[in-house]
């Protein structure tokens, strides 16, 4: 479990940096207070996902491959979305 975390967890830059760059290309009339309130609020629910599903491999319910990579898909997916309802 711990070797695919190991794996997985370079490409939350990727997911952050997709999701971090559609929302930030979008035109908003919010404070500095807002954004940072919604970067802390991503952060917190991807480190909360990847509890979980780490949690549920632990226990053996996931395999150890899907309990490491299936936050990022999951954010890679909502990047994914976002980029294609922004174009």
């Amino acid at each position: 479990m711990r070797s695919q975390q190991k794996i997985a967890f370079p490409f939350v830059c990727l997911v952050f940096g997709i999701v971090g760059s559609t929302l930030g290309n979008r035109p908003q009339s919010n404070n500095r207070a807002t954004s940072f309130g919604l970067c802390v609020a991503i952060v917190f629910l991807y480190y909360l996902l990847g509890f979980l599903m780490g949690s549920l491999g632990a226990i053996e319910i996931l395999s150890p491959f899907l309990a490491a990579w299936l936050p990022n898909f999951i954010g890679l997916g909502v990047g994914i979305l976002l980029l294609r309802e922004q174009a």
